[in-house]
């Protein structure tokens, strides 16, 4: 085996771990949105006992219903971008394979090497342009929530200062 062969084969490598880093990230954003649906349904739940006919429960729907659907888009994000992490790890695995077994057998195959590894570079590019979507809805549920926070507080502020 040559060295030209070794280093040929570290490349796909480099980017494999990269990806395997992005995977890691990934699946933590991915369980801490699974997180996220479970405490917005116990706050539904909680809801669903409150009368309806009170003000505060009727924020809090009105809460739910801006989060909710923004959570949904983005754990539907997260699960995709993560997919398209998975198929850019097997083409980067498949490239160093083929550019191993070219180099075994004396053949080229320098393009399909050239092919697999582009395309598992794309992946992961479109994988990130996936998370930089899911990382605004985020930002933008986290304000709605934080209003919701800071409104209440005010109010309740001016309540306590009025008696």
């Amino acid at each position: 085996m040559n060295l030209s062969l070794l280093s040929e084969m570290i490349t796909p490598a480099v980017l494999l771990s990269a990806c395997g880093t992005l995977i890691l990230s990934t699946s933590n954003r991915l369980g801490r949105g699974s997180d996220r649906v479970r405490q917005m349904g116990d706050r539904v739940a909680r809801l669903e006992r409150l009368t309806a006919s009170d003000a505060e429960a009727q924020e809090e729907w009105r809460l739910v219903g801006l989060v909710l659907p923004k959570l949904v888009h983005r754990v539907r994000l997260i699960h995709h971008s993560l997919v398209t992490l998975y198929a850019a790890l097997v083409l980067l695995v498949l490239a160093s394979l083929v550019i191993g077994a070219a180099g075994l057998a004396q053949i080229d195959t320098g393009r399909a090497a050239l092919l697999l590894g582009l395309g598992g570079v794309l992946a992961m590019a479109y994988a990130a342009a996936l998370l930089a979507v899911e990382s605004r809805l985020s930002l933008a549920a986290n304000l709605i929530e934080m209003r919701f926070i800071q409104d209440r507080a005010l109010r309740r502020a001016g309540a306590a200062s009025a008696t």
